[in-house]
């Protein structure tokens, strides 16, 4: 036969002072809820609280620490659309930055050609850092130009010799009259 429960008396919170009655199970309670708890845990350790993640429609940004409101902030898709610990602009300068790495480069590079960051920079170091079709150095990094039919990689050209080509559709019947309508 059980015992019959004991009444519990009513406690007062050890952090915030307010009057709780604690649960049956939690006779040895000295808060009144689990936040109390963390603050309390946090001024005896030195650890500053976990602050809520939004405050009156505003989160801090945890790259550039500035506090903006929930819009300029991605949903989590994994969190019930819980917003991203980085506001937009701070996602976008880490995905330029490692898109301009070495690492960014080769996976890129992998995924797209076939080719590594190692292969780029040899066939650069072969056309002298120039175009393959105009010879020209070129403003920005050169593009890596290749067959759309097979996929073979055939070398690196400048944005304006890789757009002709395209715009060309990579036919060189195409390309022998765009020759013969220039010199006549």
């Amino acid at each position: 036969m059980r015992k019959p429960r004991k009444a519990t008396p009513e406690k007062t919170c050890e952090n915030c002072g307010a009057a709780f009655v604690p649960k049956a199970h939690a006779d040895k309670a000295k808060w009144c809820s689990s936040r109390c708890g963390q603050i309390a845990f946090a001024r005896r350790s030195g650890v500053q609280p976990r602050r809520p993640a939004v405050v009156d429609g505003q989160k801090r940004c945890n790259a550039c620490g500035v506090s903006k409101p929930i819009g300029e902030f991605s949903p989590r898709h994994s969190r019930n659309g819980a917003p991203m610990s980085r506001c937009k602009p701070c996602v976008a300068d880490q995905g330029r930055a490692y898109g301009n790495s070495a690492a960014g480069r080769t996976r890129r590079y992998l995924a797209k050609y076939g080719v590594t960051v190692e292969w780029y920079d040899e066939t650069l170091r072969k056309q002298d850092g120039k175009c393959a079709i105009c010879l020209q150095e070129p403003g920005s990094r050169l593009h890596v130009d290749h067959c759309h039919e097979t996929g073979r990689v055939r070398g690196l050209l400048c944005f304006t010799c890789n757009s002709a080509i395209g715009k060309l559709g990579d036919d060189v019947e195409r390309l022998r009259r765009a020759i013969k309508y220039l010199t006549s």
